[in-house]
């Protein structure tokens, strides 16, 4: 059951690419952080926000962030360490691990993951996407001691051996929203942000 699960949002990077933090870019009129939270509440599972401390200064500035759960990660240090903690802060729950620059997708897609029952990614037409998957089982053992060498993991590397692919019908989890020209084509491929939120 995905209430029983947690998406750890990445959102600690600087966005050198977009020219500021992507939890703050404009898409279709409205902070990007807006569009994916309510996207994200449809799940009903518990979200845990990795963001640079300037990021949660700036979300909670806004009306639309109370009750945010947030876990402050280094906006220089690698992916890995704020994925854990993003991992630690969801309290030995089952995971899912979202870049804040891909687009959320639909709750069919996080529960053809938790279905799975192993490290998953979502794969749509061939391309390998986000969120991932990880079984708090999986959690307790891999990453058992990963604190003492975690600037040097990477989680792709990590999850490799164990992951098995699920093929999904959700383009959403292979875009990646780096750029402002990334920003201009999702508009261009006809998928409308609100639209979304409302299915």
């Amino acid at each position: 059951m995905l209430s029983e699960t947690a998406v750890v949002v990445l959102a600690a990077g600087r966005g050198t690419r977009m020219g500021r933090p992507k939890a703050l870019m404009e898409v279709g009129g409205s902070q990007w952080w807006l569009l994916q939270r309510a996207a994200l509440s449809a799940l009903r599972a518990r979200v845990v926000w990795v963001v640079s401390e300037e990021v949660r200064q700036a979300i909670e500035r806004e009306p639309g962030s109370s009750g945010m759960e947030f876990a402050v990660s280094d906006p220089n240090a690698p992916m890995f360490v704020s994925a854990l903690a993003g991992i630690r802060a969801a309290g030995g729950r089952d995971v899912f691990i979202l870049p804040v620059d891909v687009p959320c997708a639909a709750a069919d897609v996080f529960e053809s993951l938790c279905a799975a029952a192993s490290v998953a990614i979502p794969e749509y037409r061939g391309e390998a996407g986000h969120p991932v998957f990880l079984p708090s089982a999986w959690i307790d053992e891999a990453l058992s001691g990963a604190e003492s060498n975690s600037s040097s993991m990477r989680l792709d590397e990590l999850i490799r051996p164990d992951a098995v692919r699920v093929a999904v019908d959700d383009l959403r989890v292979c875009m990646n929203l780096n750029t402002p020209a990334d920003v201009a084509a999702l508009h261009a491929r006809g998928i409308d942000e609100r639209e979304h939120l409302t299915d």
